[in-house]
């Protein structure tokens, strides 16, 4: 309903655009665009592996599961492996630091 100013390119465009209105570049709809693209593209080839290689744009593969893939978590200080889709974090798996800056210096009040 509501007209939003939406900022882009480091804050040097701006445009009105309406909440009403869907996103489209993600979910269904976009995937149903890209295959209709990849059919269009025909036999035209991509480059893989930092121009090493070749494969067809038909041939490109779909996203692969995650599952059974290691995460890397807490600014790579630990890692575990994913069981199913990654989930939201919540409050009750989180560590917490303690013990810095608080309190005072030994020998003085």
């Amino acid at each position: 309903m509501a007209k939003v100013t939406r900022v882009g390119g480091r804050g040097t465009s701006k445009r009105k655009t309406d909440t009403t209105k869907k996103s489209s570049f993600s979910g269904d709809s976009y995937r149903e665009y890209q295959e209709k693209r990849k059919k269009l593209a025909g036999k035209r080839t991509i480059s893989t592996g930092r121009g090493t290689g070749r494969r067809k744009l038909t041939a490109a593969p779909k996203k692969a599961s995650a599952k059974g893939r290691t995460r890397v978590t807490g600014r790579g200080t630990g890692r575990r492996k994913l069981t199913a889709a990654p989930k939201k974090a919540s409050a009750k798996g989180r560590t917490r630091v303690t013990g810095r800056g608080t309190g005072t210096r030994k020998g003085t009040k």
